[in-house]
């Protein structure tokens, strides 16, 4: 049995390729630990910051089709769009240069999709993505003597913990219902890049602001029917996956969400 959402062609976008996301996931991981290495071998330089803000959608997609008898437009957007709040741990090895790595949780924000292009039963497909977020870096700063000091950040964004939930409510003649899914699974990778100033507090505590820009798909590995309210058994859970295997129902092929936004970011640095 297909999931009700292939009805507001959910989930149509564009594959990646699989050796480009094992060949970034092991870049990824080999930057962290440099960086680990890099933080805890001294205090000295080490900073601690928390940090809050919202982000737009950046490199957007189609999410659903909006239908009526008539009429059909597409509603477009980024599930990284929404609040997203973090940790960040800086090091700088000189004055000017450091390493970064932030932790961010991403809760994006809420899509609806209508389909009213029965007569005398509509549809409403409700949907939002989340996802915590391993963000490797470098950091480039004018100098921490200052009261007023611009700096960039950039590097590696790598997602984990992802997930999109949906919920599709149906009403009307011969049909009606709430079914519930989530696709989960995987992991993500992408890049960032961060422009901001820090505004001088004390000796020890920055104010910081900064522009971000995330660039970043993800593409879950599995589907789940987690609520269905007919009473009926739910649907099996499909594995999905870059080659789908036709004899096999439980499985399907993966699709690559956009989960690119672009943002401001404000937060409190605390110097050891």
């Amino acid at each position: 049995m297909e999931y009700i959402c292939d009805e507001f062609q959910f989930l149509n976008h564009l594959k990646t390729n699989k050796m480009k996301t094992t060949f970034m996931k092991k870049i990824g991981l080999t930057l962290s630990l440099a960086m680990l290495t890099a933080i805890f071998v001294s205090a000295q330089g080490f900073n601690v910051g928390v940090n809050l803000g919202y982000g737009l959608a950046a490199g957007t997609s189609v999410i659903g089709v909006n239908q009526t008898a008539t009429t059909a437009e597409n509603v477009k957007g980024s599930y990284g769009q929404g609040l997203n709040f973090g940790l960040n741990l800086n090091y700088m090895f000189s004055e000017n240069v450091g390493a970064d790595l932030g932790f961010g949780m991403l809760m994006g924000k809420e899509f609806t999709v209508t389909d009213n292009s029965s007569s005398g039963s509509t549809g409403d497909m409700k949907m939002k993505g989340s996802m915590i977020r391993i963000m490797p870096g470098i950091k480039v700063s004018a100098g921490d003597d200052k009261s007023m000091s611009p700096y960039g950040r950039f590097g590696l964004v790598v997602g984990v913990a992802g997930k999109v939930k949906e919920k599709d409510t149906y009403t009307g003649s011969g049909f009606s219902g709430t079914y519930e899914y989530e696709y989960s699974g995987g992991s993500s990778f992408g890049w960032y890049g961060a422009f901001g100033i820090a505004f001088e507090l004390s000796d020890k505590i920055k104010l910081n602001t900064e522009l971000i820009t995330i660039n970043q798909t993800y593409a879950p590995d599995k589907a789940e029917n987690t609520s269905r309210s007919d009473g009926q058994a739910l649907n099996p859970t499909i594995t999905l996956d870059d080659n789908d295997v036709a004899s096999n129902p439980n499985t399907g092929l993966k699709q690559y969400l956009p989960f690119g936004s672009i943002g401001l970011n404000v937060g409190v640095q605390i110097g050891f």
